[in-house]
């Protein structure tokens, strides 16, 4: 099986699956993570593979006092290793290019996946947003496997 790097998309499903999981085991009422904490945990290059973001997310759902996982649950070590990829600073230019560059494709779904997230789902809103049309927005959503939180 590939590592978890190369499998980013199971990112969401792991650590909704492990939220739920500890909340759960510790009986705590975390119930999501946060939009900008998901987006750190998706861009880290997890060397632990899936069982590093296990262990990050239990310490994560245990250290939590509000419903959903911030940045502020996450280990620095994980929240400094990604400061560098943002790749959208001061509007909209890229700053901070890291020496390799970006893949168009890798941008395209990253730009995709934040604006279907911040609509929460909604696929019009998303594609008005996007410039594109919802039959485009469906063809990349399945192309890069976006799924709704």
């Amino acid at each position: 099986m590939p590592p978890l790097r190369k499998r980013r998309e199971d990112i969401y499903l792991l650590v909704h699956h492990f939220v739920k999981r500890y909340a759960m085991q510790y009986d705590k009422s975390v119930r999501g993570v946060e939009p900008h904490a998901m987006e750190v945990l998706v861009r880290y290059n997890w060397p632990g593979n899936v069982r590093e973001l296990k262990n990050y997310i239990a310490r994560g759902v245990i250290l939590s006092k509000k419903p959903r996982l911030s940045i502020e649950d996450l280990p620095q070590i994980v929240v400094s290793d990604t400061k560098h990829l943002a790749p959208f600073q001061n509007n909209g230019l890229m700053l901070n290019l890291p020496e390799n560059g970006y893949k168009l494709r890798d941008m395209e779904r990253e730009l995709i996946r934040l604006t279907y997230e911040k609509c929460c789902g909604n696929k019009s809103l998303a594609a008005q947003q996007l410039g594109i049309s919802r039959k485009t927005l469906y063809d990349k959503l399945a192309r890069y496997a976006i799924r709704p939180h």
